[in-house]
């Protein structure tokens, strides 16, 4: 019950639409049911049997003591006239009410999924620094369908509890102590089960995880694909599979268990419930045979409701884990929110920001004791008492060995972690939660681990700047050195490029993603080893490209190979999260005691 509480709460939030008229057209429909059975007492008195019983029917005897002025020959077809009538009513609010309900399931899982989507985008980057992607990803679609299907059993279940109310009210009016019994025997039947609904709970739990690991372990899996098969690791995939679809049988081989159990034990529960009910009926309370008669027609259409509702508790006991972790992560997301413009207005917010602009950078950026570590690490600092000035339209190169805090420090620069100690300027104006749409709307990044969209070269690019022209296209592409590559392909900048760009090269996908951030014709270009997988012509037309920018922005090139910066206005060499060197490249190159001089001697002798 409780779950069933939290989820109307939830339908009546999302839904978008008022309940009242769906519970209204639940009741009606009881109702006209109700008077169906009730109308077959003199249905068969007007045919000969049980006569004169239909004078105590409830409900209807005052309608039927009118109808008896009618022709004796008329008084059957008026019954079956009216018979028919609440059938027809019956069926055609059923039928509203069945679209009402999946008009609101349905509103129901598109709000949902618009709110966690937009939640998710808004949050900050230290979510996904904790979270697997996979888990995300299983949240926004298996779990979000179990929460959908939990709703539709919700809207059944009431219409079931309506119609269950109703009847057993009709069946209290006729004889108030065989209703009573039969009462007391389901309640008892009901109270036992209730610890059949803790089991669907539990095994809803265990469905939740090997849902999550079974997404995470598939994806890892299909990821990897090259390298799996490049190093012969296929043994321990087909040991994983057998492992996790083992684990998934035993889970819904439990929960079938549970249900045929609880199943059978209401069919039996039901037979001898018929044989007691109907010994003290006839032996102990001489009930009258009409009354008899309703009776057990309503509880012959009753008992099966109710036993349906015993296996959607069941059924939603075992979805309830699936509401409670959208609505955790929901709730983290929105701890975790970047910026309070954001939310149910994040649209309208996003239209409001394109027009604003971007950030003009004027001055420069200027960290000042920065800190930061990664939960995971142990305590140890990421970035240490970072202190440096980034100056605007003037481009500065980050080197340092691998885990030296480079991509860490572009990182706050871009606003997507927060500084544990220190504050970080934009203009000498501090950065903060208010500022970084603006920001972000300034930067164009392009990662070491280029990323595509699936689509075609010319959908990956519009992500950038949904409105620019296919002139504009290409001259970004242009200034990647992508357009001669791009022109080979069968459609051009329609072709089509895979899940992730897989059709693509690792140098054509770090070009496509370096024209996406051109395209937006940013103030603050990031290069996080950006040419990593270049070949020297391509990387050198691209360092030439970069050359004609200078001074028109500010650019941020984290490099790996040395030679590949000598033009930079300043040089930050970085080791275990410090800045130890900084200068211009050629004053760095002469000091022969500093880190910067080892480097370009590693890489000169390969050593």
């Amino acid at each position: 019950m409780k779950a069933m509480l939290h989820a109307v709460k939830l339908l009546r939030r999302y839904a978008g639409a008022p309940l009242a008229p769906v519970i209204a057209g639940m009741a009606l429909a009881g109702l006209f049911e109700g008077a169906g059975i009730l109308l077959i007492v003199p249905l068969l008195g007007a045919s000969g049997f049980l006569d004169g019983a239909h004078d105590s029917v409830p409900f209807l005897a005052p309608l039927l003591g009118r109808l008896k002025t009618l022709p004796a020959d008329s008084l059957l077809p008026v019954l079956l006239g009216l018979f028919v009538l609440a059938v027809v009513l019956q069926s055609a609010l059923q039928r509203h009410v069945a679209i009402q309900s999946t008009r609101i399931v349905n509103r129901f899982g598109r709000n949902l999924r618009i709110e966690l989507f937009d939640a998710l985008q808004d949050a900050r980057w230290s979510l996904y620094l904790r979270k697997r992607r996979t888990d995300l990803m299983n949240a926004m679609t298996t779990e979000t369908a179990r929460m959908l299907y939990g709703m539709g059993l919700v809207l059944q279940a009431a219409s079931a509890l309506i119609y269950t109310v109703l009847q057993i009210g009709i069946a209290l009016a006729m004889s108030w102590a065989l209703t009573a019994l039969v009462l007391a025997c389901g309640a008892a039947v009901l109270l036992i089960s209730r610890r059949l609904i803790g089991k669907a709970r539990a095994l809803g739990s265990l469905t939740s995880e090997l849902a999550q690991d079974y997404l995470a372990g598939v994806h890892d899996r299909l990821q990897g694909m090259k390298d799996i098969k490049s190093n012969d690791m296929a043994d321990g995939g087909r040991k994983w599979i057998r492992g996790i679809t083992e684990r998934l049988l035993q889970e819904q081989l439990a929960y079938i268990r549970l249900r045929s159990a609880t199943d059978a034990g209401y069919r039996i529960a039901s037979a001898v419930l018929v044989a007691a009910f109907a010994y003290a009926a006839v032996r102990m309370l001489h009930t009258p045979p009409h009354i008899l008669l309703l009776i057990v027609l309503i509880f012959a259409r009753l008992w099966p409701r109710i036993t349906t509702l015993q296996t959607q508790a069941q059924q939603l006991a075992s979805a309830a884990p699936a509401f409670a972790s959208v609505q955790a992560l929901l709730a983290e997301c929105k701890r975790e929110r970047e910026t309070a413009s954001r939310g149910d207005a994040a649209l309208a917010d996003a239209e409001a920001d394109a027009k604003r602009g971007q950030l003009r950078l004027e001055y420069g950026i200027r960290l000042s004791g920065v800190a930061f570590s990664y939960e995971e690490a142990g305590g140890r600092k990421a970035l240490d008492g970072i202190d440096l000035f980034i100056p605007a339209r003037a481009t500065t190169a980050i080197v340092g060995h691998s885990g030296a805090g480079k991509s860490t420090l572009v990182d706050a620069v871009m606003g997507l972690i927060r500084p544990q100690e220190g504050e970080i300027r934009i203009d000498d104006v501090p950065l903060t939660d208010e500022r970084l749409a603006a920001l972000r709307r300034s930067v164009g990044y392009v990662p070491q681990d280029p990323f595509l969209f699936g689509g075609t070269i010319l959908d990956n690019l519009r992500m950038a700047r949904p409105d620019a022209t296919e002139e504009e296209v290409h001259e970004a592409l242009r200034f990647a050195a992508a357009e001669s590559f791009v022109s080979r392909l069968p459609q051009g900048i329609h072709t089509p490029i895979g899940d992730r760009g897989i059709r693509l090269s690792g140098g054509e996908r770090q070009r496509i993603v370096l024209a996406r951030a051109i395209l937006r014709k940013p103030g603050i270009l990031i290069l996080d080893e950006a040419t990593s997988a270049l070949d020297s012509e391509s990387e050198a037309a691209i360092l030439h490209s970069l050359e004609r920018l200078r001074g028109s922005m500010t650019i941020i090139v984290i490099a790996h190979r040395l030679s590949t910066i000598r033009g930079a206005d300043q040089v930050v060499v970085m080791e275990q999260g410090r800045i130890v060197q900084c200068g211009r490249y050629a004053a760095l190159a002469a000091d022969r005691s500093g880190l910067f001089d080892r480097l370009l001697r590693q890489q000169a002798t390969g050593v």
